[in-house]
């Protein structure tokens, strides 16, 4: 592992060289001293742990696994160690036979450093959580690719080094770090595909893309109604929203055309946004929810609709669990990615030069300083593909 690092590219900043070494260090202190037995998976754990550090929708798209763990291990203990709670959805926050840890691996919008105090906080209450019963399995939701993601779990490695690790990764890893790869390419599969694919190496036997499960509670519903869609005009990044003002030239087509009502959704603080694109007093045709709705009211809001268009982000990842017909604007990302194998999703995007081929991602994902190919995205294509979802609705939409 030392060796893989002092021979990176020397063109690499010196603090990541410097984090690196670090990373490699620990790792190797720690194994000084440790025998593990054979790396066979093991057919009863006493404890199974499953790292997953992501925001809300990343969160709710590991429920199959993590239902799949515990029915394949109903006598374990089963630990989901997350970066912040308040990105769990709260119904699996609530499931008993789950406990929740919390590894703070974030400090502003970056990474945190190696050493920093909440860090190693959480390590702390985390080692101390397993002194009792060490995992026998650690399941690595995340694809190991990148150097923060490999330090955080060799972090986790070193506090339970006798466990059986199962990981998700389409690189290089460290030495050891591993028992059993699941290699799968991000761009290109799905997230259900991928964590079927993990659950089935951990040993659940019917493992099989699934949506997530979501409760079924559904708001009453009177008639005669409008046609009612759900948009949401937020996204974990800038370079993954559609323009505030064309959502709203969307919601005035989609009542013009199919007489619909538009509800809103969203978090507090997208209010902004939404204020300055729809104004603060909104038409009479817009039901306007953004910062009013909880997430657990989320779900029965969603179900009152009757179509769902939006962002990447978990508003739309839950429509699709919720079995809504749903209409996903893309950019920078690999349009396979957003190919759900189950539900019924509609991918809306404008390719330019720069953009991802059908299997491969955005090298400007997350820097594009422009995301021109998102803004290219036309209104009339949106309503076109929101009219494919309603078949039942006269078409009278103006012609391009």
């Amino acid at each position: 592992h030392l060796a893989h690092e002092l021979a990176r590219p020397k063109q690499l900043p010196r603090r990541s060289r410097l984090s690196g070494l670090y990373r490699a260090a620990w790792a190797s202190v720690g194994a000084v001293g440790t025998r593990r037995p054979a790396p066979t998976r093991p057919s009863n754990p006493t404890r199974v742990a499953v790292v997953r550090l992501g925001h809300l929708g990343d969160q709710l798209l590991l429920d199959p696994l993590v239902s799949g763990l515990r029915d394949t291990y109903p006598e374990a203990a089963l630990d989901v160690v997350v970066d912040d709670p308040a990105h769990v959805p709260p119904w699996m926050l609530r499931r008993r036979s789950v406990t929740y840890h919390t590894l703070h691996v974030r400090s502003g919008d970056g990474w945190a450093r190696p050493g920093a105090g909440a860090l190693k906080a959480s390590l702390g209450a985390l080692k101390r959580a397993w002194a009792a019963a060490q995992p026998g399995m650690i399941v690595f939701a995340d694809p190991i690719d990148t150097d923060s993601i490999a330090y955080f779990a060799e972090a986790i490695v070193h506090l339970a080094p006798a466990a059986w690790r199962v990981g998700l990764t389409a690189g290089a890893l460290p030495a050891g770090l591993l028992d059993r790869i699941v290699q799968v390419e991000s761009s290109v599969a799905h997230e259900t595909v991928r964590m079927a694919a993990l659950a089935h190496a951990a040993g659940v036997a019917s493992a099989t893309p699934r949506l997530p499960t979501v409760p079924d509670a559904r708001t009453a519903r009177t008639a005669p109604r409008h046609v009612r869609i759900a948009i949401h005009m937020g996204a974990s990044t800038p370079v993954r929203r559609w323009a505030g003002r064309r959502y709203a030239e969307l919601a005035q087509r989609l009542h013009t055309d199919m007489d619909a009502e538009v509800v809103l959704v969203g978090s507090q603080a997208e209010r902004d946004e939404v204020d300055l694109a729809f104004g603060e007093g909104a038409s009479s045709y817009v039901i306007d929810r953004v910062g009013r709705t909880s997430l657990d009211e989320l779900p029965a809001l969603l179900r009152s609709c009757d179509a769902f268009v939006g962002n990447d982000s978990f508003p739309f990842h839950l429509a699709v669990a919720c079995g809504l017909p749903s209409v996903v604007l893309i950019g920078p990302g690999a349009p396979r990615y957003y190919a759900y194998p189950l539900g019924d999703v509609t991918v809306v995007r404008h390719p330019l030069v720069c953009s991802p081929r059908h299997g491969e991602e955005c090298p400007y994902m997350v820097t594009c300083p422009h995301a021109a190919c998102m803004q290219a995205i036309r209104t009339d294509d949106v309503v076109r593909a929101v009219l494919r979802k309603l078949p039942g609705q006269p078409d009278r939409s103006r012609s391009s």
